[in-house]
């Protein structure tokens, strides 16, 4: 028998540096919101829209993967095809008796959250008929502040996963007894 370890901070220290990235690259939709400021940078926005969504969600994926059809109907894990998926462990150094999965699945499903919003109120359009209430210039500064709101967001919950990585205080692993077979 061997003691077969992964380490996933690597991996998830390079996701949030896309983000991070992604996030500078957009960093420009926080200083005025206007749907022409979308409408002229539409490919810059669509690039980096998609790279953060990928990233937020193969950190998710990585820690809470969605169960395959054998394990919805009651197989153990292993014996599905998803027994050669990680199935992770996240431990803070600080407090090592800890589970740290439900601190990890809540900054990353905010983040992942985040992006979604922000992708969502990127593909508002100001509709009369719907928004009865505000004008055009009250509706653009109201989407504006959220895709500010949004992007604080993002950076805020990226940097705090990147930290807790980076300082060595979280580790991401999956271990695993395997079998020699000869």
């Amino acid at each position: 028998m061997e003691l077969n370890v992964t380490d996933y901070n690597e991996a998830i220290i390079k996701w949030c540096n896309t983000i991070l990235a992604c996030h500078y690259n957009l960093s420009f939709l926080t200083e005025d919101y206007s749907k022409d400021k979308v409408r002229d940078n539409r490919a810059l926005i669509d690039r980096n829209l998609v790279r953060m969504h990928l990233s937020a969600q193969k950190i998710i994926d990585l820690v809470f993967p969605i169960p395959n059809a054998g394990e919805i109907h009651g197989l153990p894990r292993e014996a599905t095809m998803a027994a050669d998926d990680p199935d992770v462990i996240v431990v803070d150094r600080e407090n090592p008796s800890w589970d740290f999965r439900p601190w990890f699945g809540e900054k990353s499903g905010v983040l992942k959250e985040a992006v979604n919003k922000l992708m969502d109120y990127l593909e508002t359009e100001y509709d009369l008929q719907v928004v009865t209430y505000l004008s055009e210039t009250e509706w653009e500064k109201s989407v504006g502040g959220t895709i500010r709101s949004n992007m604080r967001e993002i950076k805020g919950k990226a940097n705090a996963l990147l930290e807790m990585i980076e300082t060595d205080r979280l580790v991401i692993k999956d271990v695993r007894v395997e079998d020699d077979i000869d």
